[in-house]
């Protein structure tokens, strides 16, 4: 439908984009780019409906359970939506590891072969978890796992081991201390005060 309206001259009302779902350097990119019109509803009235105290996994856990029902009650959808859960939490678990550059297209000190990967990465996943979205029944879902010999989940956590394992170790280094900005402008001493004014007259 997005495509006749763009051959009759409407770019609008577009519900996908193409460039984000089919480029996606991450999780977060894809499902972003993807149905943005209920994207937006459920960022807007369920993860941040939620109170403000909590915790961002209950929010994603809530705004992907809302998604998952919205979708059906078939194992598929429970399964596909359980499994992107997973790559967001590994994802954000990377991008806390790196201090957010890794697959971040928008940063300039990600190389091409990085953001390479994580685009592979992305859609490796996907298209396990996109199994169970298009056949929806636990028995089928199953067995086409097993034939696939399950690589969508051990490929989902392989980058979590590398990404706890840095974090550990950044938390064992040292703190810096708080920065200390000196004054540019130069204190007087107190040789270089000027005399007063009022002399006191014997």
């Amino acid at each position: 439908m997005e495509f006749s309206g763009l051959l009759v001259g409407l770019a609008q009302p577009a519900n996908v984009d193409v460039g984000a779902c089919e480029l996606a350097t991450s999780p977060s990119q894809l499902i972003g780019g993807w149905n943005t019109s209920v994207h937006v509803w459920l960022k807007q009235h369920v993860y941040r409906g939620l109170p403000p105290r909590a915790p961002r996994v209950v929010r994603q856990l809530a705004t992907f359970a809302v998604s998952t029902f919205w979708h059906g009650l078939r194992p598929g959808y429970f399964l596909c939506f359980a499994g992107l859960f997973f790559m967001v939490s590994v994802e954000q678990l990377v991008r806390a590891a790196w201090a957010t550059r890794v697959g971040d297209a928008h940063a300039p000190s990600t190389s091409v072969a990085v953001r390479l990967a994580c685009h592979l990465w992305t859609m490796g996943c996907l298209t396990f978890y996109g199994g169970a979205f298009n056949l929806l029944g636990g028995g089928e879902i199953l067995a086409l796992w097993r034939s696939l010999r399950f690589y969508g989940i051990w490929l989902t956590a392989l980058p979590a081991l590398p990404a706890a394992m840095r974090l550990a170790w950044v938390r064992t280094q040292p703190r810096a201390g708080p920065l200390r900005i000196q004054s540019k402008t130069p204190r007087r001493s107190p040789r270089s005060r000027s005399p007063s004014r009022h002399r006191k007259v014997e």
